[in-house]
C-alpha cells in the first residue's frame, strides 16, 4: 500500500493509513495484514546481492479509521476525513515553545498533562480556525462538515468532558456565563461545542470572538424555527388543516416545537462529534458556573454508573434548591432528574435511543419532561447525583443582576468531595403531558434526526441550501 488500505462491507469501512509504502494483504475476511519488517537469510534476486538480517529498529506510524455509511458507489473513493488524516500523518506540524499547563487562575488544569494540547491539537485548532474562526460570516455560511467525529482518543478521550452549550439569542446572558467560566477551573484546552438554534447574527459573532481564547467549535441547528419562521419545522399553517390537535385539542402553534427539535439534533450531533467521550456535559447560554465546575464534573464522573441517569450540578428539586445552603459540608447526594445542566453517560444516550419512538411521540414540547416520561416508564434511570455545593446558577431564575429574584446563598463556592452519601430518593409521580407536540410531522422529524446514520448538518427541507456560500 503506497498510502492506505481499506476493507468494507455494505455499512462500514475499515482503513489503515501509513506514512510510507508497506506490504499489505487481506488474508481473511474482516482483517488487514501489514508487513512491518522482513528478514531474509539469502538474496531475493531483486538486486541487493545479499540477505538482510539486521536488527535496526524502524519507526512505523499508522492511523486506523473506521467509518459508516461511506456511500454505495461501486468505485472506491476515500472520504475527506481519510484525506485529512493522511495529510496530518505525512505532514505533521512542528511546534516550538511551551504549552501552558495552567488555567488563567494559575491553578492546575484538571485534564492530565498527557492529555493537554500537543502538536496534533495545535494543528486541529489552526485548521478549525481556518474553517470557521477567522473569516467573515456570510448569511448561509457552512458550518463544519463533520464526515466523522473528532477521532482523537488522546486529546478528546474518555476522561475529557466536552461542554455542549445550547444557545439562541440571549447574548448578554451568554457573556455573563462565559465570564464565570473564565473565573473557574475550566481548562482552556477543553472542547466546547456551541450549538446555535439558527443563524442568529449577534450570537454567531460573539461565539466567533471567543474562538481564539477557548477551544470552541460552533454549529448551527439546520432545522431551527429562526431559519424557518413560516415553513416546517417552524410554523406552517397548512399543517393545521385536518389536524385534530394535541392532547388538549390545541392546534400546532408558532415556536412550541423549536426547543425539543434543537435538543434532539444537538444531543445526537454531540455524541457523533465526540465519539470517544464517555460523558458529555450539556448546558445552556444562561447559566453561571461555580469556581470548581470542571473538577466537580471530573470527580462526579468517577462516581457515575449505569444505574444513574447522570449528574447535575445543583439540587434538582426546585423547592429545595431555593433553600440549599453552601455550608462547606462537601458530599455528593442522590436525587431524581428534573431539568437544567446535566452530564450524561453514553450508556444513558443509548438507552434513550432504544426508546426513541416513545420520546419523539410523547405529547410534550419539553425535552426534559419527555425524558422524565421515559423514566416513569422504567425505560431510563431516574436517579442523578449532585454536589452539596452547587456549581451552576440559572440567570433566568436567580436574576442576571441580582435583586429580589436572586437566591440568598450569594456566590457559588468551591466543591472538592468525592464521597457519595447513599440514599434512595422517592420516585416522582408521573406528570400529564404539557401538549404542544401532537402533530405527526414533528414526530416524524424527531425520529428522522434520531435515526439518521451519521451527522445531519444540512437542511433537507429547503430546495435552496441555506449553508451554500453561493447566492
Amino acid at each position: 500500500m503506497p498510502t492506505h488500505a481499506s476493507i468494507e462491507d455494505n455499512t462500514k469501512r475499515f482503513t489503515v493509513l501509513s506514512e510510507h509504502a508497506q506490504g499489505t494483504a487481506s488474508l481473511r475476511n474482516g482483517a488487514i495484514d501489514i508487513w512491518l519488517d522482513r528478514r531474509l537469510q539469502q538474496d531475493d534476486g531483486r538486486g541487493l546481492g545479499e540477505g538482510v538480517m539486521d536488527n535496526v529498529l524502524t519507526r512505523t506510524r499508522l492511523r486506523v479509521l473506521t467509518e459508516r455509511d461511506v456511500g454505495d458507489s461501486e468505485e472506491f473513493t476515500p472520504t475527506q476525513w481519510c484525506y485529512q488524516l493522511w495529510d496530518e500523518l505525512n505532514h505533521p506540524i512542528e511546534a516550538f515553545g511551551e504549552i501552558p499547563g495552567t488555567s488563567r487562575s494559575g491553578k492546575e488544569n484538571y485534564i492530565p498533562k498527557e492529555q493537554q494540547m500537543d502538536q496534533k491539537d495545535l494543528l486541529r485548532k489552526s485548521k478549525e480556525q481556518g474553517l470557521n474562526g477567522n473569516k467573515k460570516h456570510n448569511e448561509g455560511e457552512q458550518d463544519h462538515n463533520f464526515d466523522t467525529g473528532i477521532n482523537d482518543e488522546k486529546n478528546y478521550g474518555i476522561d475529557v468532558i466536552p461542554f455542549v452549550i445550547l444557545a439562541f439569542n440571549r447574548v448578554e446572558y451568554f457573556k455573563q456565563s462565559i465570564a464565570s467560566l473564565r473565573k473557574s477551573d475550566f481548562p482552556l484546552s477543553n472542547p466546547i461545542l456551541v450549538s446555535i438554534d439558527g443563524h442568529v447574527p449577534e450570537m454567531t459573532q460573539y461565539v466567533r470572538s471567543l474562538q481564539n481564547e477557548f477551544n470552541i467549535t460552533m454549529v448551527h441547528h439546520p432545522f431551527s424555527c429562526y431559519d424557518h419562521p413560516d415553513t416546517f419545522p417552524g410554523y406552517d399553517e397548512s399543517l393545521n388543516i385536518g389536524y385534530k390537535g394535541d392532547t388538549y385539542h390545541n392546534k400546532r402553534t408558532r415556536g412550541t416545537s423549536c426547543l425539543k427539535h434543537h435538543w434532539m439534533w444537538a444531543t445526537k450531533t454531540s455524541w457523533e462529534i465526540y465519539p470517544f467521550s464517555k460523558t458529555i456535559f450539556f448546558t445552556e447560554e444562561d447559566y453561571e458556573y461555580g469556581p470548581s465546575v470542571y473538577s466537580t464534573l471530573v470527580s462526579g464522573q468517577e462516581l457515575l454508573t449505569d444505574k444513574y441517569f447522570g449528574m447535575v450540578l445543583e439540587n434538582p428539586v426546585v423547592s429545595k434548591r431555593r433553600a440549599q445552603r453552601e455550608t462547606g459540608d462537601d458530599h455528593w447526594t442522590i436525587g431524581h432528574f428534573r431539568s437544567g445542566p446535566m452530564a450524561i453517560h453514553r450508556s444513558t444516550w443509548n438507552k434513550l435511543l432504544d426508546s426513541i419512538d416513545l420520546f419523539c411521540k410523547y405529547d410534550d414540547y419539553n425535552w426534559d419532561f419527555s425524558v422524565m416520561h421515559l423514566q416513569n416508564q422504567n425505560l431510563l434511570p431516574y436517579k442523578v447525583i449532585y454536589p452539596s455545593s452547587r456549581q451552576t446558577k440559572h440567570f433566568g431564575l436567580d436574576g442576571l443582576h441580582g435583586g429580589k429574584k436572586n437566591v440568598a446563598q450569594g456566590q457559588l463556592i468551591s466543591f472538592k468531595s468525592k464521597t457519595l452519601k447513599l440514599s434512595e430518593p422517592p420516585r416522582k409521580k408521573a406528570n400529564k403531558p404539557f401538549g404542544g407536540w401532537g402533530h405527526p410531522k414533528d414526530h416524524e422529524h424527531c425520529l428522522y434526526v434520531a435515526k439518521y446514520k451519521g451527522k445531519l448538518m444540512k437542511d433537507t427541507y429547503n430546495t435552496k441550501d441555506p449553508y451554500s456560500t453561493t447566492k
